[in-house]
């Protein structure tokens, strides 16, 4: 029997003996020990007898007198001396009447807490925490017995617990504390009654790890990773208030102090001050994922100093505050999740300090602001300047009793990107729906900012008004009023009432276009096939002066004249005509934003040249019925007043136009009205042969009313699918604002904008990082066109504004053309332009522009994408290439160019996930690039990390483009590339086997994959040989890969097979078409085939053609190696002691089909397609004239 063994039994049996060894005749302990049994014969009493100490038998105790009624025992004790260096303890036995014990121990020698439990004499738990108490100390002992844990507290601090069932386990139990070898003094030995819920305060406790100070305040020793202080029970308010003081950050990576609170439900919220990166947020976890439901708000907390901190939870609201200010903020259908959770104060690799007498919490009510006055509550905080406030019907009702009558609103104290958040000059007007039962021509607007704390003459203005009107919707724009910081307290008075009243039926706070002085007007922007043309008049003030053209981007978002003129020139009188190049270098002016200024003075704001169908036209043109409908005439009778939900109308409109085969549904514009007439909508659904045509001056103004969507939405960037990458609510749960599923001919244009919800938003231009989440829980994200299934597509001449995820989704398409399309100030991350996926094929984006943080071009081949479960879906059993693709003329700049997406790599055949036949040429780009790792393949737990798990790339040409930084397509090994960028093709074959070397999937194929097929009559295609798969060729054809190829000495091999008719192997450049080496190929068994020939930094065709209708040729193990130049013997076919040719058509070049000589046809692309452009105009000059 082990030492160790022999010193438990020995403690075991001594303690059995000595609990059943009470004092016959006890004396009644003194009024110290109330409740308690005191055997004198092993305690003496101090003078005054409030502390008894042992007399050093083997075990002295004191025990309850007679059976325990209550559930909570305290006492403190001193060590005096420890009898033994083998064991020793002291501590409270407790005998329950089921037969089980508890022994909560504090081991003399070995110096540890414990709390044994016992059955049969036998200890069944033994959990161990190290502690040391030193000799003469007093020590404050708790011990907690409640129906579902027991906890033991040392100085008022948590150091263990168990959980579990214990019900009335405890009920009527007895007791003993005790010393063991261990010589104790004892005092306040009392009995009590613990409720956790007596005074509606939550109790708080810690563990060994916190220091207490003499001012309350406990201090993290730093020796935890995660220091916490927990609530002890669970929590039965809504606010949580403490002070704490950061003393050290132990990390440069992460670091934390907050408020952690679990829900009953079990969802968690972090409301935490983020001690490395400086930044407050509230983190929401649900099912694993953490979604920040209150963005990152950038606060500085100084190390060393007190800070308060505050939490509140309710019902439809939790707000975080640090000193006073609210740091974020989160609106919510919370309900009652918060009631009876639990929570703690921690700090993660942050020591903290936290004052004890500062905890506190209790319930208290948060004011909503609700400014659509949807309950009575809702004018709560509104007053009156001679005058009443009260509500009614949905509606704010302000009754003017007097002269200078005045309606104030509550004080917003709102936190950054919340709904009633306004950021000024950004925010820079005031929505208000009203009617006016009043006199009142003209409404003063005055405003209080963080800025600007006093009303004064430079924070009002007048605003014009109806008189005894029903409701409009007034924009009133305060951007002239040079106003900044947050918008805090709004005045409205209306001038000259006496009597009547107002009624407000909303009020929001916009984004709108600043008010501005202008020199004049462009009239006109036009090019023929070499120079743009600007006309334009201007004020009467600007007469004769100077005028300039300028250049600029969609990153300039004020829309400064800055930088050198393209060109100037004095104005005739007030009119003004300036013409440059069309093209800068080799980059057609195209994709241009011009702005035009009378001493330094706009003329406006930017533009771009109009007639640009002229230079490309939409190959996919069709034709529509001439029928049409105004969404505005009856039946339909849409408002368009900025405020009434318009998308019963207008969807009736669209179901009229399509049962009546087909024609265009019209939204009527306003030009003239700076605002535009805005239709608000939630979602439209196209159908056949329908045109949606939003006029110049239109608006189709995302609804911001939850309760509008006849479908469930939800607010947010992300919902919750576990194990999914990047689930984003507007691919995955809302539905697109305008929509076609499995329609043919349909068609969105006309001039107008497309304008999502972006309340709260603070990022002016789409890319910022430090603001461009900053109000994404306050809104509906919602994709503004989505279109699945669909054939013969065309969006053009359409503006999207303010989107808060992709722009644009054409899935499982074909047929698209996109054109003049303007894609700008994006308020939220995964700000995508446009996307193509699920098979889309056959695409031109012409002339379009975009500025955001992300991928601009989406050439997405993805398989079995998990994320399509709403309006869209996967659909594995269609190629689901991407291809024949043109991307020309257009402005992609702020995230990436043209993304190349190569997640099919979960197709059995590979060949049916290729991006392939793209052509990117005469843009703008700002990169071209790739996200490649399969996320829905490969490694289980995503990390793009994987250089292999990609899907093929092939035939693609980036020619003639200004791209701002240089291409990047990563671990993607791409085929038959050509481009005047740092880009390639593979030096090598892929796919040279045919095979596809899966170990998971063996059965499956990879095609013809990265190989460039020409069928001139004949076919191409994949068969299976002895062992694995070959290529073939039936009938007149070629199967080659174009690869890169440095200077110097190469062997191109393969084993090949002429079943029947003529063949040849060839290398011949790409770009030229100049034949570098061939030679027939006449095996009939299969061999290997080589040639060699000299490389030339260049993209080569290596590959194989059969000449003759009834051939029938086969090839493998294609493959290129580098070889000495001494062993280069280029063979060609024209080569005296080859034979003569048999058929007529063997001197085409390889691929190309063209004839032997140079032919640069890809190079010479878009000179060709330019010159065909001038050809064209030509002729319709022509045709005009005459």
């Amino acid at each position: 029997m082990n030492r160790k063994r022999s010193r438990w039994l020995a403690g075991l049996l001594t303690l059995m003996l000595g609990i059943s060894a009470f004092p016959v005749n006890p004396r009644s302990a003194e009024a110290a020990f109330e409740g308690w049994a005191v055997d004198e014969t092993q305690w003496t009493y101090s003078e005054n007898g409030a502390v008894i100490t042992s007399k050093g038998n083997v075990i002295d105790s004191i025990q309850s007198a007679g059976t325990v009624s209550a559930n909570k025992i305290d006492f403190s004790a001193a060590i005096q001396r420890v009898q033994s260096d083998v064991d020793g303890n002291i501590g409270l036995y407790y005998r329950c009447q089921t037969g089980e014990d508890y022994f909560f121990e504090y081991n003399s020698v070995l110096n540890f807490l414990r709390i044994r439990k016992l059955v049969n004499d036998a200890a069944v738990t033994e959990e161990i925490v190290p502690y040391i108490m030193e000799l003469g100390e007093w020590y404050d002992f708790s011990v907690i017995l409640k129906e579902t844990s027991i906890e033991f507290y040392v100085n008022h601090t948590l150091m263990m617990t168990q959980a579990g069932e214990f019900g009335t386990v405890f009920q009527n139990g007895t007791c003993q504390i005790q010393g063991y070898n261990t010589v104790l003094s004892l005092r306040d030995c009392a009995f009590s009654q613990y409720d956790e819920t007596d005074s509606g305060e939550t109790d708080w406790v810690y563990n060994q790890n916190w220091i207490l100070g003499e001012d309350g305040a406990v201090t993290s020793n730093g020796t935890e990773q995660i220091c916490q202080i927990e609530a002890r029970g669970s929590v039965c308010v809504n606010n949580i208030e403490f002070s704490a003081k950061i003393e050290q950050v132990r990390s440069d990576v992460d670091g934390n102090v907050g408020v952690y609170y679990q829900c009953s439900n079990g969802e968690d919220f972090f409301f935490e001050y983020n001690t490395v990166l400086h930044l407050a947020r509230i983190r929401r976890f649900t099912a694993g994922a953490d979604n920040h439901i209150s963005p990152a708000r950038s606060v500085t907390l100084t190390e060393g100093e007190w800070h308060d901190f505050k939490v509140i939870l309710d019902e439809d609201i939790v707000v975080f505050y640090i000193d006073g200010q609210i740091v974020g903020s989160a609106e919510g259908s919370y309900g009652n999740i918060f009631e009876n959770g639990r929570c703690r104060i921690q700090g993660y690799n942050t020591t903290i300090s936290v004052k004890l007498d500062n905890l506190e919490n209790d319930t208290e009510t948060v004011y909503k602001y609700d400014f659509e006055f949807q309950k009575a509550s809702s004018v709560n905080g509104f007053t009156a300047q001679n005058g009443s406030v009260s509500y009614q019907d949905g509606r704010l009702i302000n009754n003017i009793q007097g002269a200078d009558s005045a309606l104030a609103t509550p004080v917003l104290q709102t936190a950054a990107g919340s709904q009633y958040s306004a950021l000024l000059p950004l925010r820079n007007t005031v929505f208000i729906r009203m009617k006016n039962n009043t006199n009142a021509e003209q409404l003063k607007i005055s405003v209080i900012t963080t800025n600007q704390t006093n009303y004064s003459e430079f924070t009002e203005k007048l605003v014009e008004i109806s008189p005894n009107s029903d409701f409009c919707s007034y924009f009133m724009n305060l951007s002239d009023l040079n106003l900044s910081g947050y918008l805090r307290q709004i005045r409205l008075e209306p001038i000259g009432a006496a009597s009547g009243s107002i009624e407000i039926d909303a009020i929001s706070f916009e984004r709108e276009a600043p008010i501005e002085e202008t020199a004049g007007t462009v009239l006109a922007c036009t090019a023929d096939q070499s120079t743009v043309t600007v006309k334009g008049r201007l004020k009467e003030e600007y007469r004769n002066k100077r005028v300039s053209l300028y250049e600029t981007t969609l990153a300039n978002v004020s829309e400064k004249i800055s930088g050198t003129p393209l060109a100037s020139v004095t104005a005739d009188g007030l009119d003004f005509t300036i013409q440059i190049p069309l093209y800068d270098g080799t980059v057609s002016r195209l994709s241009s934003l011009f702005l035009v200024g009378a001493e330094g003075v706009k003329c406006g704001g930017s533009f771009r040249i109009s007639n640009y169908r002229d230079f490309q036209e939409n190959p996919y043109e069709f034709s529509l019925p001439s029928f049409s409908v105004r969404v505005t005439d009856a039946p339909y009778s849409a408002q368009g007043d900025a405020f009434t939900d318009d998308t019963r109308a207008i969807q009736s409109a669209i179901d009229e136009v399509y049962q009546r085969g087909g024609g265009t549904v019209i939204l009527p514009g306003e030009p003239e009205n700076p605002y535009g007439r805005r239709y608000i909508v939630t979602h439209l659904v196209l159908k056949d042969n329908v045109e949606l045509r939003i006029e110049h001056g239109a608006v189709l103004w995302q609804s911001p009313r939850i309760e509008e969507y006849q479908y469930e939405a939800v607010y947010g960037h992300d919902i919750v699918m576990p194990g999914v990458n990047w689930t984003h609510a507007a691919l995955t749960n809302n539905l697109p604002l305008i929509y076609a599923y499995e329609a043919e001919q349909v068609r969105v244009t006309g001039g107008g904008i497309i304008r999502s919800m972006d309340a709260g938003s603070e990022c002016a231009d789409g890319v910022d990082g430090s603001t461009i989440w900053t109000g994404c829980p306050s809104r509906i994200h919602v994709i503004p066109i989505g279109f699945y299934g669909c054939k013969n597509v065309e969006i053009s001449d359409v503006t999207l504004l303010r989107t808060n995820c992709y722009h644009i989704l054409t899935y499982a398409c074909e047929n698209v053309y996109i054109g003049n399309v303007v894609m700008k100030e994006v308020t939220c991350a995964s700000g995508d332009g446009i996307s193509l996926a699920v098979g889309t094929h056959d695409v031109m984006i012409s002339r379009c522009f975009l500025y955001s943080n992300d991928d601009s071009v989406v050439l997405c081949s993805s398989y079995n994408d998990p994320r399509g479960v709403k309006w869209w879906k996967a659909d594995p059993e269609r190629d689901n290439s991407i291809c024949n693709v043109t991307v020309c003329h257009s402005y992609f700049v702020g995230g990436h160019g043209v993304t190349f997406i190569t997640w099919g790599t979960d197709n059995p055949d590979l060949s049916q996930n290729e991006i392939r036949n793209i052509h990117v040429y005469d843009n703008v780009l700002n990169w071209i690039g790739t996200w490649p790792d399969n996320p829905y393949y490969g490694n289980e737990v995503f990390d793009n990390t994987e250089t292999d798990d990609y899907s093929p790339v092939k035939q693609v040409r980036i020619t003639n483009n200004r791209i701002l930084t240089a291409p990047d397509l990563g671990p993607i090994q791409a085929t038959d590339l050509v481009s005047d960028t740092n880009l390639h093709s593979s030096e090598q074959f892929q796919n040279g086997d045919f095979e596809r070397h899966d170990a998971l999937h063996p059965e499956w194929t990879s095609g013809l994959s990265n190989w460039t097929v020409q069928e001139k009559g004949g076919t191409a295609s994949v068969v299976k040989r002895e062992e694995g798969y070959c290529g073939a060729i039936s009938g007149k054809a070629i199967l080659a890969q174009g690869l890169y190829q440095k200077k110097g000495g190469h062997r191109f091999s393969a084993e090949v097979k002429v079943e029947a008719g003529t063949a040849r192997i060839f290398v011949c450049d790409i770009l030229t078409g100049e034949i570098l080496a061939d030679k027939y190929i006449t095996e009939n068994e299969f061999s290997v085939a080589s040639l060699t020939y000299f490389g030339t930094d260049r993209n080569l065709y290596l590959g194989i053609e059969a000449l003759t209708d009834d051939a029938v040729v086969y090839i493998d193990d294609a493959k290129v190696e580098s070889i000495p130049d001494a062993d280069v013997n280029p063979e060609k076919i024209s080569d005296p002691s080859e034979p003569e040719p048999t058929d007529p058509d063997q001197t085409e070049n390889p691929v190309t089909g063209e004839d032997a000589y140079p032919a640069l046809i890809s190079w010479l692309l878009f000179l060709c397609l330019a010159a065909f452009s001038v050809l064209r105009r030509s002729c319709r000059l022509k045709q005009r004239k005459s």
